[in-house]
């Protein structure tokens, strides 16, 4: 196995790549806490979060009523009944909330949902197994207002950190150029006529349909944001490691992207816990 392969398949570790192009060197030399919190800028968690937050095909949202009923509940009772403060109280009702089936899940299986295979093992760097690695369900993580955060890091000082899946570059390119987990730019044909595009890689479905020209415009500062970009973190215009092979310097115009507008309009009622 290839030294980049910091976790590899059988969860024995590996000396990270300290070249490796998905790791930003600079945060390697802060201390601990104030790098956890750096990498909430960098492009792999930008990545993550997408993962994260990425509806599985023929699903929906879930109703954020029920599942803040849930957490405020379970919360309540870990004050009223084992003394807990509120801020302990939360953190213990997250780790209740994430060790149900109903509600959790690991960050393998949330990936195998859109259809993501690896021989990988997947698990942020806090977490010794695949297994206690949990997440919110896409559907519930898709409309919470909160930075996703795992079963294990809940009650801790960590943010979830993803280096060990970083250095393994091959993983990285696997899900950054897997259809359902790209940063999604819409085709300039498609965003001038409001329509919702999709994410092939080339040619969109729609503008093959119709036999049409299909580009999609280039951010000018080239890297995914959050690394070396300049460029907000929602920017929708297409970057070298965003997967598409139809970039293009010609400007889309006025316009609007569909699937961020559905979006928007599916959390304004988002789920607040």
């Amino acid at each position: 196995m290839a030294q980049r392969d910091f976790f590899n398949g059988n969860g024995t570790t590996a000396a990270p790549d300290r070249n490796s192009k998905a790791v930003v060197l600079s945060l390697l030399e802060l201390p601990p806490a104030q790098k956890e919190l750096s990498d909430l800028n960098t492009d792999m968690y930008s990545m993550m979060h997408r993962v994260l937050t990425t509806l599985p095909p023929n699903s929906e949202p879930v109703n954020g009523n029920g599942i803040e009923s849930i957490y405020h509940q379970k919360k309540n009772d870990f004050m009223k009944n084992n003394g807990h403060k509120e801020n302990r109280a939360k953190e213990l009702a997250h780790k209740r909330i994430l060790s149900d089936d109903a509600h959790g899940m690991s960050l393998t299986d949330i990936l195998a949902l859109s259809g993501f295979q690896t021989k990988y093992s997947l698990r942020c760097d806090h977490c010794k197994d695949e297994n206690s690695c949990r997440f919110y369900k896409p559907e519930i993580a898709y409309s919470r207002k909160m930075t996703p955060k795992c079963h294990e890091c809940y009650g801790t000082k960590h943010v979830c950190t993803f280096h060990a899946i970083a250095n393994t570059t091959d993983l990285v390119d696997a899900i950054r150029n897997f259809e359902a987990f790209k940063r999604h730019v819409p085709c300039n044909r498609c965003y001038a006529r409001q329509k919702e595009c999709d994410n092939r890689a080339g040619v969109c479905e729609r503008c093959e349909a119709e036999g049409e020209e299909c580009v999609r415009e280039t951010c000018e500062n080239g890297s995914e944001p959050g690394d070396e970009s300049r460029c907000h973190k929602d920017c929708d215009k297409a970057h070298e490691d965003d997967g598409y092979t139809n970039i293009s310097e010609t400007p889309r115009g006025k316009g609007c992207n569909v699937r961020l507008r559905l979006r928007k309009d599916a959390q304004a009622d988002r789920i607040g816990f």
